[in-house]
């Protein structure tokens, strides 16, 4: 069974990072003949994988090109395992052999969460609420969003802008009147900042800065 052509997007998704010059979303949709790989293909591939041993692909009709599609269109690498009837391994493998392959906002926000080591008891506070919501938005776009996150995403991007703050995450801040739970404030914009919403201190990880500093730019727009 493959993946339904109907149910590929054909418009480029209206979230932020879908105009950013290091996400290409592919908008046209393949080839049926490509999308639908015949039953009899899928079981010798699966004999196949079973007489050379785990990690190594089916003989499959999916391809890596085909991988770095759908993933551009936003697809996981489980949901296309599961509609092409092969492993996560079979896809991860292809996937890590496309070349120069357009990344999903998914990914690209997966990889540049600027802090991946965060203690649970910080995700509690108001300012990651702000900062989850910017991310969802970034990543799904405005649909994704009620109508009141979006007012109150747009409210707290405005208050950022007009006072000229950053986002600060230093575990080391205690808590206070109003961060109970610490490690969180917001700060003086510094010519060091540049127009990002994060203070990139010791505390951040980026596994790519340029993408990074794309998707935490303050965006022009808002939802």
């Amino acid at each position: 069974m493959g993946i339904d052509p109907a149910a590929v997007p054909t418009t480029t998704p209206s979230h932020p990072l879908s105009i950013r010059p290091f996400v290409h979303v592919l908008s046209d949709i393949l080839p049926r003949e490509v999308m639908h790989v015949p039953e009899e293909s899928l079981e010798s591939g699966t004999r196949a994988e079973t007489k050379r041993g785990r990690g190594r692909p089916r003989k499959t009709n999916l391809t890596s090109e085909i991988v770095g599609e759908l993933l551009a269109k936003g697809f996981t690498q489980t949901q296309i395992a599961i509609e092409h009837n092969v492993s996560k391994q079979t896809v991860s493998v292809l996937a890590k052999a496309v070349p120069n392959r357009a990344r999903s906002p998914r990914e690209a926000i997966r990889d540049n969460f600027p802090w991946p080591d965060m203690a649970p008891g910080f995700k509690k506070a108001a300012i990651y609420e702000h900062v989850s919501e910017y991310l969802k938005w970034m990543e799904l776009g405005t649909e994704k969003l009620t109508e009141r996150q979006r007012k109150r995403l747009r409210a707290w991007l405005d208050t950022l802008q007009e006072l000229n703050q950053v986002v600060v995450f230093d575990p080391t801040i205690l808590p206070t009147v109003h961060s109970r739970y610490g490690g969180w404030q917001y700060a003086p914009r510094t010519e060091s900042d540049g127009d990002l919403l994060i203070r990139v201190n010791e505390h951040v990880v980026f596994k790519n800065p340029e993408e990074a500093e794309e998707i935490w730019r303050m965006p022009e727009d808002r939802p």
